[in-house]
């Protein structure tokens, strides 16, 4: 057990270039990036598809109030009284109870008949969300079994009425959508903040 809390540590996972895959360096990267901007200072997270939870330690160190939901939760101290199991299209909590919706690369791993369930109960549950998206395979898992691209994902939050208030997406020069609003550009997939 205590093992694997060092992978956590400042001086572990987080300091290690070598350590996991793209989906954990996203997952950390996109939760720092949070920590580190006015996103969501002080306020109630809700991190569904958190795999091993790294994001959510990142979050539960920097001071946040956090929950964790996966089918699956590492045994780790740090993340005791956080965890939830379930499913992302049925989620157990009150309307608007966090204040954040954080999905990092899940929405590729889903049955397309589950995206508009799932981004229902997220606007459903949290004021905010913040979703990064795989739009790629996944070789040699290929566990990403639902790949669009930035047109599809955009057309699914738009539809929900979800408000954007940025959008990143690996395409290369920034674009400005039909409200104004500059799609920036992000290594890899697509990141969509909105409110609900």
């Amino acid at each position: 057990m205590e093992e694997l809390e060092e992978l956590y540590s400042s001086d572990g996972i987080y300091g290690s270039l070598t350590y996991g895959s793209p989906f954990v360096s996203k997952g950390l990267t996109c939760a720092t990036y949070v920590t580190q901007s006015t996103l969501c200072k002080g306020k109630k997270i809700l991190c569904v598809g958190a795999g091993n939870g790294y994001e959510v330690v990142k979050f539960i160190k920097s001071g946040y109030d956090v929950t964790s939901f996966e089918m699956y939760h590492p045994d780790v101290e740090i993340l005791k009284g956080r965890q939830v199991k379930g499913y992302a299209q049925d989620l157990p909590f009150e309307d608007k109870e966090f204040d954040l919706y954080f999905c990092c690369e899940m929405m590729e791993h889903v049955p397309e008949e589950l995206i508009v369930p799932i981004l229902k109960e997220a606007k459903r549950v949290s004021k905010e969300v913040f979703f990064t998206i795989a739009t790629r395979d996944d070789p040699p898992y290929h566990t990403h079994i639902n790949i669009h691209d930035l047109p599809f994902w955009y057309s699914k939050f738009e539809k929900l009425k979800f408000h954007f208030k940025s959008i990143q997406y690996a395409g290369g020069l920034p674009l400005l959508t039909t409200n104004g609003l500059i799609i920036s550009t992000w290594k890899d997939g697509i990141i969509l903040h909105a409110e609900c």
